[in-house]
């Protein structure tokens, strides 16, 4: 038996319209899954294999599980209030402005789940990886920009504003070669669903295909082997720092300055090794 707990009075019960909520429910139905709604974990005897738990008002309620898989949503980091002096929101997200600047360090730029837009308060956008990654050409933008212009100058200059969608598609694989999506409101199910995602997953893979990407620069070749061989060594895979040694800094008017964004972002920047071309560089801090 399986039981989905949720802090919260239904399940998706932000962003998402009555009929995505029933839907989820009946799905978990048809599953055996039973939803356990309004209650908040507080913790686990692992002896005992009990999950205790606490209801709105105030009640005790106990489950027994012999596993139990956490999905707790975005968090901010810690580091960024404790050991920054960075903008930071009621939540501890680092704020940012339109063009995706820290509040208060212009040469700081930060996307994905660790931002929050002054614009919105913080609620908008979700933390959803359809809004990090068109975050990403925004702030490699916006970065270029401020490398070719002088610092005096930056309060002048003119960045590329992020303007986040209002809808996205939401797609949930079920598990059975069927999925369940919504937009604007609507759910929709089926295997054309589950396609569908298959499809747009894919897709946004290929982007980082090696096989599929020009080199990165134009040069002149003597010969047609050097050519050749110049395309081969861009277009080989390249080791891919690692969550806990990736960093990224940009050099701007002799000084690096950290920059927060998402691990998506890194990746590509080290597997396609465009950073150059912006004046960025990679690096595993000692």
């Amino acid at each position: 038996m399986m039981t989905l707990i949720d802090s919260n009075e239904t399940v998706l019960s932000r962003g998402y319209s009555k009929w995505i909520v029933h839907s989820i429910e009946q799905v978990a139905e048809e599953r055996g899954i039973e939803l356990e709604t309004g209650v908040k974990v507080k913790s686990y005897d692992d002896a005992t294999q009990t999950l205790h738990m606490e209801s709105k008002t105030g009640g005790g309620v106990q489950l027994q599980a012999d596993l139990v898989v956490l999905a707790a949503g975005a968090a901010s980091h810690d580091w960024v209030a404790a050991n920054t002096n960075l903008a930071v929101d009621g939540r501890g997200f680092i704020r940012v402005n339109e063009w995706l600047q820290c509040a208060n360090h212009k040469n700081v730029f930060a996307a994905g789940d660790c931002a929050s837009l002054d614009e919105f308060d913080g609620m908008f956008p979700p933390k959803a990886g359809v809004y990090a990654v068109r975050e990403g050409p925004i702030i490699v933008k916006n970065l270029t920009t401020l490398l070719q212009t002088p610092k005096t100058e930056w309060n002048d200059c003119s960045l590329t504003e992020y303007k986040p969608q209002g809808e996205f598609l939401s797609l949930l694989c079920l598990g059975d070669g069927t999925a369940l999506g919504a937009k604007w409101g609507i759910p929709m199910r089926g295997k054309w669903v589950w396609k569908l995602k298959d499809h747009i997953d894919l897709k946004f893979m290929r982007l980082f295909d090696p096989s599929v990407t020009p080199p990165p620069h134009k040069t002149h070749h003597a010969t047609e082997a050097q050519a050749k061989a110049e395309v081969q060594a861009a277009t080989e895979p390249r080791p891919v720092p690692s969550v806990e040694e990736v960093c990224l800094r940009v050099k701007i008017d002799g000084v690096f300055v950290p920059l927060s964004c998402s691990l998506s972002f890194f990746r590509a920047l080290a597997f396609l090794d465009r950073h150059e071309m912006f004046g960025l560089e990679i690096f595993s801090p000692a």
